[in-house]
């Protein structure tokens, strides 16, 4: 079993791509390499990465919704 490997992305300037820069190489890892990934979103009060997700989840279920039947 191998080891995990940590990456963190971290500075106090906000607007800098962070969270950008997370989901991209995330992502990038994941479906590009095939790596198991695990984010966790240390960005007090705003959790940006959460509440992207939750946006992306709503408008996946909207479009579910508003597809027409065939």
């Amino acid at each position: 079993m191998k080891k995990p490997l940590f990456i963190a992305f971290s500075t106090q300037k906000g607007g800098v791509g962070k969270t950008t820069f997370t989901t991209l190489a995330a992502s990038m890892l994941h479906y590009a390499r095939g790596y198991n990934v695990a984010v966790m979103d240390c960005d007090f009060p705003q959790w940006s990465i959460h509440s992207m997700r939750k946006r992306e989840a709503e408008q996946l279920q909207r479009n579910v919704r508003e597809r027409p039947q065939q």
